[in-house]
């Protein structure tokens, strides 16, 4: 969304920072497949509710390496996910997930701001997609940070704020 944001309104922003991001699905029948996965897991929030979903989604292999954080930590972010609402987490995968977002791919040449692309070196899909995304962008720069999952903010809070911070120091000067 945020890419999406940068494009469509490029002196709105003067630098961006994607983590664990992707300019979306580029194929209709992957994004046709997405959009259906997206309301089934919709369906299931509001039939089996908050816990059964906080569940499913500790559980899956994205985000497994959030196993190792501390006990505190990983119970933060289980309390966090149970305040969510059910009708608007449901509402966000049918409006905004990744099957209905537009596919940025083409806009990602066209950006002039600086954007940090950061991933985890565990979350191997999102390092892949972040150095193509990288590669693409005019002034794209690319942080993978060691030790880290999908969720590098989480995992390895110090060394992403390091990154977000020297980008924006950069960029921003």
């Amino acid at each position: 969304m945020a890419l999406a944001a940068a494009a469509s309104t490029p002196t709105a922003c003067s630098s961006l920072v994607l983590e664990g991001a992707s300019p979306g699905l580029s194929s209709p029948t992957a994004r046709a497949r997405r959009q259906k996965e997206d309301e089934t897991l919709a369906r299931f929030i509001l039939e089996e509710g908050l816990e059964a979903f906080a569940n499913y989604w500790a559980e899956r292999p994205l985000f497994n390496t959030q196993k190792s954080l501390p006990p505190q930590i990983q119970d933060r972010i289980r309390r966090q996910r149970l305040k969510s609402s059910p009708i608007g987490l449901a509402n966000c995968l049918r409006a905004a997930g990744l099957g209905t977002q537009p596919a940025m791919h083409k806009s990602l040449s066209t950006l002039q701001i600086p954007v940090l692309c950061i991933a985890g070196e565990h979350d191997r899909k999102f390092v892949r997609i972040a150095r193509n995304m990288s590669k693409k962008l005019r002034n794209g720069r690319l942080v993978i940070i060691p030790g880290a999952g999908h969720a590098a903010h989480l995992e390895k809070p110090r060394d992403f704020n390091k990154a977000m911070l020297a980008f924006l120091d950069e960029s921003l000067t």
